[in-house]
């Protein structure tokens, strides 16, 4: 299967999985008791990927195809593969970025993340607009996941290795600023 037509299985499966999620186990909105819950349920999809498929690292077996060129004295060399997957990066964040900007939803989820109890008096429902806010994100965190699976061996703890990099970026990029955390991963890259 192409990486195109594994996002559209993907991301929709994801999507489900994450409102399900949220609708069903994550059902408090105390923040503290939020991040135990999700913590919870990693440590249990960690446990489970570890029972079914192992503890071994496993690739996607993909050969990076790239070009070179000659500057001057200096050789230079593009993964192909890399590329694509920036491109496919930076067309999801711009989804994502639009999904925020100009749909319904992501009004009311920027309304919800500003001001939850006048959002909720405005007539937005903030458990929909929740479950779908937390639905979008898991679908953001299976296509990284994806992605990286291009570059990395996989064995059920891989994001741990990768945690620190996502939240020291988001704290550099500015929590809630795309433009400011693709600057950030541009600048740490």
């Amino acid at each position: 299967l192409s990486v195109v037509s594994l996002m559209l299985i993907i991301l929709p499966s994801f999507f489900i999985l994450g409102w399900l999620i949220r609708r069903y186990l994550v059902v408090t909105t105390d923040e503290n008791v939020q991040i135990l819950l999700t913590m919870g349920v990693s440590i249990l999809i960690e446990n489970l990927v570890h029972y079914v498929f192992g503890s071994f690292p496993r690739t996607l077996g993909t050969v990076e195809a790239g070009e070179g060129f000659q500057i001057g004295d200096t050789y230079v060399y593009i993964s192909l593969t890399r590329l694509y997957l920036a491109v496919g990066g930076l067309a999801l964040l711009g989804a994502g970025y639009a999904f925020l900007q100009k749909s319904w939803y992501g009004k009311c989820i920027r309304a919800l993340v500003q001001r939850p109890e006048m959002a909720s008096v405005m007539g937005i429902n903030v458990r929909a607009t929740s479950c779908v806010a937390f639905a979008a994100s898991f679908c953001f965190l299976a296509a990284a996941a994806y992605f990286l699976m291009f570059f990395l061996s996989v064995e059920p703890h891989t994001g741990h290795n990768v945690l620190s990099m996502c939240f020291l970026l988001a704290d550099m990029g500015g929590t809630g600023n795309l433009a400011g955390s693709l600057r950030a991963s541009v600048t740490m890259h």
